[in-house]
């Protein structure tokens, strides 16, 4: 762990030195949580009083997933054992609320919790969607629209909405009632990439799709059935790893394999002209975050290294390009890896005749 005031100085070496493969940290940074070392527990720090860690152990497959609900009391983890605990941070010797449902049973690859702590939904590698109110953990509603499996889930801040994504490409919406998964799910079509990680804003008007051949696709949150994203941003060449939005709604961070993360501007008519990329990882980035003031974004990579940077506000603009025309519309091809649909080319090229820009 690094003090952000003086992060040349030797960071606090918390783990044996073992990989880290899943890391979780409270919004008020007092509570750390990880797994890796022994891929089927958790290790739970208290920074505000740095020492040994306590072991969470419960499952018996490795851990997939790990999430702090967002005032740092509850920490959730889901598993390849089909099962997910859920621990109260200040109190885990009390034992966690294990979450398993009757039957066979799926792993669980990706976790969310709602902000209030009442429900945990988890994506399966059964492609079924399932809804824990944590007074039942043996009783979960489950979707029937089996898909591929999903790798991704959200609940927004305001929980009203819920959402995860599948390896088919597409994200499935619902509702959140006060009984659990709305009448129906509302399909944000993803033309086949397969989802890989989900974000919604704070404001919860919008979620965010990473996929894995690099693109993020920006989606409003209403109930609407086969929506177009309002927008797409392309400029990542490898899968999305990572997706933050900023505190104030403003900005959207995402990771990528390729190495780099990048930062886009919700506030902009077309916020895929806004791409600002930050480059020194010299392999595939895995996570990324926003500081909770706004100020600080920081990245882990396969690397081994950690990077902090402080934005600058606003944003810097995006680098010209100081190209011939065939060459820009060469990248620009190589880059988004089709045509402009017709509904593009009327936006930025209105009143000329449409024609099919790439070979």
């Amino acid at each position: 762990v690094w003090g952000l005031s003086a992060p040349d100085a030797a960071p606090t070496r918390l783990t044996s030195g073992a990989p880290v493969t899943l890391v979780a940290l409270s919004p008020d940074a007092r509570w750390l949580a990880a797994s890796g070392e022994d891929p089927a527990t958790l290790q739970l720090w208290d920074l505000s009083a740095p020492g040994a860690p306590r072991a969470l152990s419960g499952h018996t497959d490795r851990i997939n997933a790990l999430v702090m609900s967002a005032d740092g009391s509850l920490v959730a983890s889901g598993s390849a054992d089909g099962t997910v605990l859920v621990w109260r941070t200040a109190d885990p010797s009390a034992g966690p609320v294990v979450l398993a449902p009757r039957g066979a049973r799926s792993a669980v690859n990706a976790v969310a919790l709602s902000a209030d702590g009442t429900w945990v939904l988890t994506a399966g590698q059964d492609g079924i969607s399932r809804l824990w109110r944590m007074s039942e953990p043996t009783s979960p509603q489950f979707t029937q629209d089996r898909r591929g499996p999903l790798s991704s889930a959200a609940i927004s801040p305001d929980g009203r909405w819920l959402v995860t994504g599948s390896v088919d490409g597409d994200a499935h919406l619902w509702e959140l009632t006060s009984s659990g998964f709305g009448s129906q799910p509302y399909v944000l079509r993803g033309r086949g990439n397969p989802i890989t990680t989900l974000a919604i804003d704070p404001s919860s008007r919008q979620v965010a799709s990473g996929t894995a051949n690099g693109t993020v696709r920006l989606w409003e949150l209403r109930a609407e059935q086969n929506p177009s994203p309002v927008a797409e941003l392309r400029g990542h060449t490898d899968r999305i790893t990572a997706l933050v939005f900023s505190p104030d709604s403003t900005r959207l961070l995402s990771g990528s394999a390729d190495g780099t993360a990048s930062l886009w501007d919700r506030t902009a008519q077309d916020p895929g002209t806004t791409q600002v990329v930050l480059r020194g990882h010299e392999q595939a980035l895995n996570a990324a975050a926003i500081s909770g003031d706004g100020r600080l974004v920081v990245t882990g990579s396969a690397d081994g290294s950690a990077r902090v940077w402080e934005l600058a506000a606003p944003l810097p603009d995006p680098a010209q390009l100081e190209l011939p025309a065939p060459e820009l519309i060469e990248m620009a091809c190589t880059v988004a890896g089709r045509n402009m649909t017709r509904e593009e080319w009327e936006r930025y090229l209105p009143g000329q005749e449409f024609r099919p820009t790439c070979t």
